[in-house]
């Protein structure tokens, strides 16, 4: 499994990611050409910069971790960096994730130590202290991988699932005592220390917690769980009421008569939709909206439905509906893979139509991850741009 890209987006350059390819490439493009022209000064430098436990010199924490056993060794470091590294970077800033990459590659070390006497030398555990920062920076991200199991095929997986699969590995072949000569004790130093310095850093307040990290993820977790007991107790209250314990999302108990009503009128707007009449399912969706203005997120439709009545009144010019429109949408469709450009939207309708400043930084707030294209990046980024004039006038 070869890393390719994610879908997070880049607010800055990531130099320093792009600083450590270069020295880690050049560093052993150097011992390379030194071990073909003199594999004495080859082997007595080795010596000398990798990580030895049973005699550690400071100065080895850190060139130990740029230094690799061969090419595999290096491109797979490389590619990893690349790929998370600027994510990270971005989250951290430039002299940030170069404090934090070095940390990493000092305590990966501290954890070999701790466990083995023999010499150890690579970026792995850097590295592994990168990936286990993007997993609680950007645990929802979608990662881009290239397949090669007696296939070849490109698919897109959860960042979660790529990090954990290479903590399983190691933990494996840790306790198993298998893959040969690989120091997979300080890979998962390196994930341990990205990890916790990570949580540490955002429980903190040190790095500005996002919508899509880990924290945000939690929270939602904990919406959704008292959203389902509200749901739960609402349909007990319907149902001990003689009511036929309607199941709506997100609705206070109603009427029977109110419940089949309801039902009707969401089947309308989806008959609608459905015959392509946008005129009629968006007037319909508007006449809903009025009638059951407490039924709460049971007027939101099914996603595909939601997001044709939202593009129909935003093109319509309804900028009011159509802002309610998206923001249903992106409260009930929380990890969906559009609602990073609904949440564009719903900024662009707030800011320029509506003149709602604080709804469209809101709308902004985090939105890091799954941009659907340049052209939403751009916006998004004019639209903070805005915001920030607005806000200073």
């Amino acid at each position: 499994m070869i890393p390719l890209g994610t879908d997070v987006v880049l607010r800055r350059r990531p130099w320093v990611t792009m600083a450590l390819v270069f020295i880690n490439v050049t560093v052993f493009a150097a011992f390379n050409a030194l071990e073909h022209s003199s594999p004495e000064g080859y082997v007595r430098l080795l010596i000398e910069l990798m990580l030895k436990p049973t005699e550690p010199q400071w100065l080895n924490f850190i060139t130990y971790a740029f230094m690799h056993a061969g090419w595999l060794h290096l491109i797979g470091n490389m590619v990893v960096l690349w790929v998370m590294g600027a994510g990270v970077e971005n989250r951290l800033g430039h002299a940030g994730f170069l404090a934090f990459y070095l940390c990493a590659g000092v305590l990966a070390g501290l954890a070999h130590m701790a466990v083995s006497f023999f010499p150890v030398l690579g970026a792995s555990g850097a590295v592994a202290g990168v990936t286990g920062a993007y997993l609680v920076f950007f645990p929802v991200a979608r990662v881009r991988m290239l397949f090669l199991f007696g296939f070849i095929g490109v698919f897109e997986v959860p960042a979660w699932w790529f990090v954990i699969i290479g903590v399983v590995k190691d933990v494996y072949f840790a306790v198993s005592g298998g893959g040969g000569n690989v120091a997979f004790v300080a890979h998962l130093g390196g994930y341990g220390a990205g990890i916790i310095v990570s949580v540490a850093l955002l429980a903190g307040g040190l790095v500005e917690r996002q919508t899509y990290d880990a924290f945000g993820v939690i929270q939602r977790f904990a919406r959704r769980r008292q959203f389902r007991a509200e749901v739960a107790g609402a349909a007990g209250a319907s149902a001990g009421s003689g009511a036929r314990g309607d199941r709506w999302i997100g609705r206070p108990a109603m009427s029977e008569a109110d419940g089949a009503a309801l039902a009707e009128a969401r089947a309308a707007i989806s008959t609608a939709i459905n015959d392509r009449r946008m005129d009629a399912a968006g007037a319909a969706y508007v006449q809903m909206l009025q009638r059951f203005k407490d039924a709460g997120k049971a007027t939101t439709l099914n996603a595909r439905s939601q997001l044709a009545i939202a593009n129909h009144l935003f093109q319509s010019g309804s900028y009011e509906s159509a802002a309610g429109a998206y923001q249903a949408y992106a409260e009930m469709y929380l990890d969906d893979r559009e609602t990073p450009g609904v949440r564009v939207l719903l900024a662009l309708i707030s800011l320029r139509h509506l003149k709602d400043s604080k709804r469209a930084a809101m709308a902004l707030e985090g939105l890091e991850i799954g941009l659907p294209g340049d052209a939403f990046f751009q916006l998004a980024a004019d639209l903070r741009a805005e915001l920030g004039k607005a806000q200073n006038t």
